[in-house]
């Protein structure tokens, strides 16, 4: 138990140290810019650069930027232009609204030749404008002009630049006018909910100025959960952290069966399976283990998500076709999902189930009534090129556990709290994600511990499909056994017409059979998950 304790303080002393830097960042909100100018292209442009500005000061150690979704809802509530043509003191009002330190506002005319860039950063506290700076520059110098703009502001702070952002000031480098044009309107269709049109404006940004970052990180934001590398867990829960809900922008319906391969690919790899002694003759013990998920999650409000959802499990168990047994469940719960702050979002989940057992020799049928429960955690970065997840679940259900030479039940034990934890890079504009996965089986009433750890790398070859492959490592400590396990996973994903999405994941692994744990069972599974959003509501 020391190293338990030990990893225990380790993860409050690591959690403590987060929160103190998290606290001591400035906080900062960029309002759009204002524009004056008769050019028709120009109209979002305010959007577009104060977007520019507000990427570069992302990241920057010492400055937290509050997200977009923030500030329009403030806008929105107060029922505000969206153009940035407020006062100073409406502008400072917003900012206490939005509990950040300082706000950042500006304005930009055209002068024809070349657009004048005015922007000013206030106080919140006290209302006092504590830094301005003007700029006139062609837009074609887009680039040079966020940076310009946000380096001044890091320079307010004391604070040191990143190396990109001193690198665009210094070599101001000409781009496609268009580029910024078309970012601006991406982000005000992305403002309007508008994501197709926001999706395919951000993506022609990035193929005019590949490394735009504002065009990454709203790409980023567009992103939807799915199925990467998910694997068939323990019966009776939910298909997904509940977490998630809360950062869900559309709502969803999905299907989601999955089960063993076994019987189809036996021959596969010399597949193994359990076995025990009948009649004094060593003999195959077969197992199933197929579930099935059918819910509809939908938005609520702003920050709110909500999962209705109905659950099917049958484990199965036969040696040499003379004794079976086994457990039906069925049944369904809710579970919510709640952003709490920028970056973080928590859910909650409850499950309520009818399980029926299989006969074993003469014991009757049993049938009874069980719950389950699941909690969970996600955190997101401000660049959105980063996710964690982390849930729990728990079920009240039994399993049947018989003895080596398989003439009797020997007990009844609950099935293992599954702990799994997830965290995403994504990397390469969006096209590239980089998993770590780290599942833990550990049982309450019995010696039963399995850890899997499976790092996995998806790739989008076009927008519409995607591949991935991973490897998943395993140790098994249940009584008296202690072994290394290992596995493969493969799948891909279809994105079809911007609603459906199917997701087929296959996995080969070891894990510790069903009702006799002591013996490694090699198994080929299989989840295959139809979806379909932005049926009814959008965020």
């Amino acid at each position: 138990m020391n190293i338990f304790r030990k990893i225990l303080i380790l993860c409050v002393l690591m959690f403590v140290s987060a929160a103190l830097i998290y606290s001591q960042q400035i906080t900062v909100t960029v309002n759009d810019f204002s524009v004056k100018s008769g050019n028709e292209n120009y109209l979002y442009i305010g959007k577009g650069i104060s977007s520019l500005v507000a990427s570069e000061l992302r990241g920057t150690s010492g400055i937290r930027i509050l997200e977009r979704e923030n500030l329009n809802q403030i806008i929105k509530e107060q029922k505000l232009s969206l153009s940035g043509l407020l006062d100073d003191s409406k502008q400072v009002e917003i900012g206490k609204l939005l509990s950040a330190d300082y706000i950042i506002y500006g304005s930009i005319v055209d002068m024809v030749a070349n657009l004048l860039f005015s922007v000013r950063m206030a106080d919140v506290t006290t209302g006092e404008i504590v830094w301005e700076e003007s700029l006139s520059e062609k837009l074609e110098n887009y680039d040079y002009i966020g940076a310009y703009f946000a380096k001044s502001i890091i320079d307010e702070f004391n604070l040191a630049a990143k190396s990109k952002t001193v690198d665009k000031v210094e070599k101001k480098t000409v781009k496609d006018e268009k580029a910024i044009v078309v970012l601006s309107e991406g982000i005000d269709a992305y403002d309007k909910g508008n994501e197709e049109k926001a999706k395919t404006a951000l993506e022609e940004v990035r193929n005019l100025d590949p490394e735009n970052e504002a065009a990454s990180y709203f790409l980023a934001k567009l992103i939807t959960n799915s199925a990467r590398f998910k694997v068939v867990s323990e019966p009776y829960n939910f298909y997904q952290n509940p977490a998630f809900l809360g950062i869900l922008k559309k709502d969803k319906f999905f299907f989601a069966p999955s089960g063993n391969l076994d019987y189809f690919f036996r021959d596969f790899g010399n597949l193994q399976y359990p076995t025990a002694i009948v009649d004094g003759e060593e003999t195959e013990l077969m197992e199933e283990k197929n579930l099935a998920n059918l819910g509809y999650y939908a938005p609520i409000g702003d920050n709110l998500g909500i999962d209705i959802e109905l659950m099917f499990n049958v484990n199965h168990g036969s040696i040499a076709d003379l004794r079976t047994l086994g457990r039906i469940a069925f049944g369904g719960g809710v579970s919510i999902g709640y952003q709490a702050a920028d970056n973080w979002s928590f859910g909650l989940g409850a499950a309520a189930l009818s399980v029926t057992g299989g006969q074993w020799s003469d014991r009757p049928d049993i049938s009874s009534f069980g719950w389950s429960a699941d909690a969970g955690l996600l955190y997101q970065n401000n660049s959105n090129n980063f996710l964690f997840d982390s849930h729990i679940q728990y079920s009240s259900i039994t399993k049947d556990l018989i003895n080596e030479t398989a003439t009797a039940i020997q007990e009844q034990v609950m099935w293992p709290l599954l702990l799994e934890s997830t965290a995403t890079f994504i990397l390469n504009e969006n096209r590239t994600f980089l998993i770590i996965k780290q599942i833990n089986e550990i049982g309450f009433d019995s010696d039963y511990y399995v850890g899997r750890f499976i790092p996995g790398i998806e790739y989008s070859l076009v927008d519409w499909f995607s591949i991935r492959g991973g490897l998943e490592g395993a140790v098994v400590m249940v009584n008296d056994l202690n072994k290394l396990g290992w596995g493969l996973q493969g799948g891909f994903s279809f994105h079809l017409a911007e609603k459906w999405d199917i997701d087929l994941n296959l996995t080969y692994r070891e894990r510790p059979a069903l009702y006799m744990p002591e013996e490694l069972f090699d198994e080929m599974m299989f989840l295959l998950s139809f979806s379909r959003s932005g049926l009814f509501l959008e965020r």
